[in-house]
């Protein structure tokens, strides 16, 4: 694989789909490698605190610290996507697992099941996969939110 510094984080993130340590299309005991999959994406973008984390607590994590990470709506999330900043979309799950996957450069479409915007996405879990909308990895029990890393555009 190229160097991740030298590439743009859409580029890492459908480089890093494809990754055999994320065991495409392969849960293992209902398990899946979401977490690790944005934390890779988020050393790229210079972020290095979210190793170590599952899901729900990046999601946590990422709520509170209002000095890193802002949560926007969908349109702005796809805009800062596109231009170049590390985006979120993540569910908690309070029962169990939630799910974490990137935003990627594309466009905002509607989603009839969530009745809300959803923007593109990069996706590891049930299935990995790139370019799709939010809305085919998330249900309206758990519905996505946005989050955007104020550390800068790569």
């Amino acid at each position: 694989m190229d160097d991740p510094k030298r590439m743009t984080l859409a580029e890492v993130a459908r480089t890093a789909v494809k990754f055999d340590r994320f065991l495409p299309d392969q849960p293992y005991k209902g398990v899946t490698y979401c977490n690790q999959f944005v934390a890779y994406v988020a050393d790229a973008a210079g972020c290095h605190d979210l190793h170590g984390l599952l899901a729900n607590q990046i999601i946590d994590k990422i709520s509170v610290e209002s000095d890193k990470w802002v949560m926007v709506e969908a349109d702005l999330a796809q805009k800062a996507a596109n231009d170049g900043q590390f985006v979120i979309a993540g569910a908690s799950n309070a029962a169990g697992h939630g799910h974490v996957c990137v935003i990627i450069p594309g466009i905002v479409t509607w989603s009839k099941m969530l009745e809300d915007d959803v923007p593109c996405v990069a996706n590891v879990g049930n299935k990995n996969e790139c370019g799709r909308p939010a809305s085919f990895y998330f249900t309206k029990a758990m519905k996505p939110r946005y989050w955007i890393w104020r550390g800068g555009v790569t």
